[in-house]
């Protein structure tokens, strides 16, 4: 079954969405998807795009920062429940690695996904600790030092453009 997550966060404040937007959005994912997993993100610049607290490697495996998530809630179109998200994703055969303050602040959860299992990412995001994590998983990382693509500001993930991955 395929569900979609929607994380409420600080853009979505800052551009003043209205209550009877959002559910429109959801009443639309709805007629796609059959659940929606929805979480309100803290409205700081630090938690600006989902892929800063959310990375899926494959379709089993993904990274997340979990103080992210204030709350979180499965909506189909007959409920709404406040759910615990890794709780909730372990149920259906997901495992999250859970990121430090210091690996999610370092871009930790926004890689780049090549294919399952394999991704790019800044060689300062990962703690040594999470990569062996990782590795054991049979996760193989591409690392780069990100100095130029810093100095024009955002993350790897925010800077490139996914067509199409098989």
């Amino acid at each position: 079954m395929l569900s979609i997550i929607i994380l409420f966060h600080y853009i979505a404040i800052q551009i003043e969405i209205t209550i009877k937007t959002l559910v429109f959005l959801l009443n639309k994912a709805l007629e796609i998807f059959p659940e929606i997993i929805f979480a309100e993100i803290p409205q700081e610049r630090r938690y600006m795009h989902p892929d800063m607290v959310f990375g899926r490697i494959s379709e089993n495996l993904a990274l997340f920062y979990p103080p992210a998530f204030l709350k979180t809630f499965l909506i189909t179109k007959e409920k709404r429940n406040e759910i615990n998200l890794k709780d909730y994703l372990v149920k259906k055969d997901m495992e999250l690695i859970e990121v430090t303050d210091q690996e999610q602040q370092s871009w930790g959860c926004s890689f780049v996904a090549l294919e399952s299992n394999v991704f790019i990412n800044y060689d300062i995001s990962l703690s040594l600790k999470t990569q062996n994590k990782l590795s054991r998983r049979g996760v193989e990382i591409i690392e780069f030092h990100p100095e130029a693509l810093l100095a024009g500001g955002g993350s790897l993930h925010c800077l490139t453009l996914r067509l199409w991955r098989g």
